[in-house]
């Protein structure tokens, strides 16, 4: 019986198994944690730009809600797409 090395990876695989439960749970449980965290930052962020709204032009209110709109959609698909690997669709073109 030939002797293992330390470099023999199946000296690794339940390591390894319980490493991939692991990280397959963080990729759910991070994305979820960090959006709810960072949600309420947006929140006030809009919450104050709708309060200048009442003074400023309808055309400039609606440009910057539209820019702190835009901001936010970018940040959920990052890690929607990044860590929880969820493919989101832009657009409305389907056939691809």
């Amino acid at each position: 019986m030939p002797v293992k090395s330390a470099f023999d990876v199946s000296l690794f695989s339940p390591f390894l198994k319980v490493a991939q439960k692991v990280t397959n749970k963080i990729r759910v449980i991070l994305p979820t944690v960090i959006l709810i965290l960072v949600g309420g930052q947006y929140y006030v962020v809009w919450l104050t730009w709708r309060i200048l709204g009442y003074f400023l032009p309808k055309r400039v209110f609606d440009n910057g809600c539209d820019i702190i709109m835009e901001y936010y959609f970018r940040y959920q698909m990052f890690f929607l797409e990044a860590f929880a690997g969820i493919k989101v669709w832009r657009g409305t073109n389907t056939s691809v």
